[in-house]
């Protein structure tokens, strides 16, 4: 459960829609630089424990399934032999 100190870590931690919008015309005006705006969605990110990073989990988790998905395709591709025995045998 969150606390009051909680909530005024975070209320000083996150930027407001206001302070978004102000740091936004200040980029577009020429008053922020991309390194700057970049080192504040990094600190961003590692308040959220990294967005990239679980995307590139999720990337990596899919590729797996993709990958065994393809070697299952391939095994159930392989004609068995039983059937032709059992018929052989009659």
């Amino acid at each position: 459960m969150l606390t009051a100190d909680d909530i005024d870590k975070l209320v000083d931690f996150f930027a407001t829609k206001q302070e978004l919008k102000d740091m936004e015309h200040r980029l577009i005006a020429g008053l922020v630089s991309k390194k700057e705006f970049r080192a504040l969605r990094d600190i961003i990110e590692t308040g959220f424990g990294s967005s990239k990073v679980k995307e590139d989990e999720d990337l990596i988790h899919r590729q797996e399934h993709e990958d065994l998905s393809g070697r299952l395709t391939n095994i159930e591709s392989i004609p068995t032999i039983a059937h032709e025995l059992k018929t052989t045998r009659n």
